[in-house]
C-alpha cells in the first residue's frame, strides 16, 4: 500500500476492520471511511459518514485499499476506486 500524506489508517486485524481518516482545511473534525465485515458475511463494506455504504469489496486488503483512494481524493487527488 502507498503512504498517503494527510491521511491515518488504524487497523483492528482482529476484528477485520479499519478507519481511514482524513484532515480537509473545510472541516472541524476528519472525515473517516471506514471498513468493516459486510453485514450478510460476504465480504467487506466500505462507508462514509454521511452517505453510509458506497463500496463493497471481496477482500479486506481491497476494501482498505478503496478506503485509503476515498480519503486521498478528498484531500484532491485523484481517486480511481469506484
Amino acid at each position: 500500500m502507498v503512504a498517503v500524506p494527510g491521511v491515518q489508517v488504524s487497523v483492528d486485524e482482529g476484528a477485520g476492520t479499519a478507519r481511514v481518516e482524513v484532515w480537509t482545511p473545510s472541516r472541524e473534525r476528519p472525515l473517516a471511511f471506514c471498513v468493516d465485515p459486510a453485514g450478510d458475511g460476504h465480504g467487506w463494506e466500505i462507508r462514509e459518514p454521511i452517505g453510509g455504504v458506497f463500496a463493497w469489496r471481496e477482500s479486506f486488503e481491497s476494501a482498505l485499499s478503496v478506503a485509503v483512494a476515498a480519503a486521498n481524493g478528498a484531500l484532491g487527488g485523484r481517486s480511481d476506486w469506484a
